[in-house]
């Protein structure tokens, strides 16, 4: 059963660290090295500093980006930038943005859930992780005692209880409310209404949570917890038996997923005649001609781009080295391609279209030229920007696909199984820095 935890929130202060905006950061794992930057530049409270604080020259265990987070946590606390609730909350986070021209309103709870391994069945990854960020994620958490960045969670249907908890926040004004870089207009509350804690908690007693993104942070907090039992004992409980979450419905409209576009390299002078090559007869090809002028082709591609995954089968639209034309993909028979991978695999797995992307084109492409798939694949969320890496030679080939449904990231879930590298980019992120989640000095 889903256990969900109140708790006394980190906040900050904005009397002291001014508009929030400056202080916020993404999530650790879309952060590039020149965001990091501008970060630290933007604010001396700006959260990456702990989030993915900056490696230095001469950093060794005792001095380091880890040890140097915890320091400025604990600085930061100290002055009064950030400041731990007088009493355990959970919190509503609206976010309002556009995409594509649409204009959309997300709601989300913002509470600790208590950790369960997946073999439970109480949460459901969709993704498998890797030993690295997961080390990464371990030392800071170690060295902080404090959740900087929320696992994202789904659940199927929507709460009476928080639809009510809704209605009576939104009488009065937010605890927190700005515009971030992005666009997207955030607005939090604070809930301390034990009565509301309740229903609420009952009413996801018999659910079960579906992670978005955030496996590393969860495997994580599964890490740290049994380090923690192992020290204190069995036994005893505390605030490391749970683990930061965002909890959306599925069914929320705000809930966007965007595609996530191949960029190839390394397949060889004639990327055209290789795609053919490896596709055989499983699938038909229809060239169509971009205009020379380079907004109108971006334009094109968007479009092309976003008709994939409308109507049955599988579609992709490929862009060769050039960008001079988009070659269009129709999957004839998914179970050929699909032939030799999926074994063990569910019935959602096979009708995912990154699937049989892979099965039927990126695999066999990589080992035709005998690449490695982390040394020749690069991802992109817009199809404009696949196509300006291939007119300016840093892609052979882009491959662009139809974005993974929500519907399909739940199947695949509750089938217990996993989705292929880079299936699944939802947005837009929650930040980190509305709210941290103490595991030391809560009380």
């Amino acid at each position: 059963m889903v256990a969900l935890r109140p708790f006394k929130g980190l906040r900050y202060n904005p009397r002291r660290v001014g508009g929030l905006e400056n202080v916020i950061c993404p999530p650790y794992d879309v952060i590039s090295p020149s965001e990091q930057r501008a970060l630290y530049d933007r604010s001396p409270y700006n959260l990456v500093r702990v989030e993915l604080g900056l490696d230095q020259p001469g950093d060794d265990e005792r001095d380091n980006r880890y040890t140097r987070a915890a320091a400025i946590l604990a600085a930061w606390r100290s002055e009064g930038a950030l400041m731990l609730e007088p009493a355990p909350a959970l919190y509503l986070h609206q976010a309002s943005f556009s995409l594509h021209g649409q204009s959309f309103t997300r709601r989300d709870l913002l509470v600790a859930v208590m950790l369960e391994p997946w073999e439970r069945g109480v949460v459901l990854p969709h993704e498998r992780t890797m030993a690295q960020p997961k080390e990464d994620r371990l030392r800071l958490l170690r060295a902080t005692a404090t959740q900087v960045s929320p696992v994202w969670t789904l659940y199927r249907g929507t709460s009476a209880a928080l639809a009510e908890t809704w209605n009576i926040v939104q009488a009065r004004p937010p605890q927190q409310q700005f515009r971030a870089d992005n666009g997207v207009e955030h607005r939090l509350w604070s809930v301390t209404d034990p009565r509301l804690h309740r229903r609420i908690q009952q009413e996801f007693a018999d659910r079960r949570l579906y992670i978005a993104d955030g496996h590393h942070r969860y495997e994580t907090a599964l890490a740290y917890q049994r380090e923690r039992h192992e020290v204190e004992g069995e036994g005893v409980s505390g605030p490391y038996d749970a683990v930061f979450s965002v909890i959306t419905s599925a069914e929320d409209p705000g809930l966007r997923v965007l595609p996530i576009h191949r960029l190839l390299r390394g397949v060889g002078p004639e990327p055209e005649a290789a795609l053919r090559a490896v596709l055989d007869g499983a699938a038909t090809l229809e060239a169509v001609a971009l205009p020379g002028d380079v907004e109108r082709a971006r334009a094109a591609v968007e479009d092309l781009a976003a008709q994939l995954g409308q109507g049955p089968g599988q579609r992709f639209c490929a862009l060769v080295a050039g960008g001079q034309r988009a070659i269009q993909i129709r999957v004839v028979d998914p179970s050929r391609a699909l032939a030799s991978k999926a074994e063990g695999h569910s019935a959602a797995w096979r009708a995912l279209d990154v699937a049989v992307l892979h099965a039927l084109i990126v695999e066999p492409l990589l080992r035709r030229a005998g690449v490695r798939l982390e040394d020749s694949v690069r991802f992109t969320h817009a199809a404009a920007e696949a196509l300006d890496a291939v007119r300016r030679g840093e892609a052979e080939l882009a491959l662009l696909v139809a974005p993974t449904r929500v519907e399909q990231v739940l199947a695949v879930a509750d089938a217990r199984d996993r989705m292929p590298q880079k299936s699944t980019f939802f947005v837009p992120k929650p930040p980190s820095g509305l709210v941290l989640y103490p595991l030391r000095d809560e009380a």
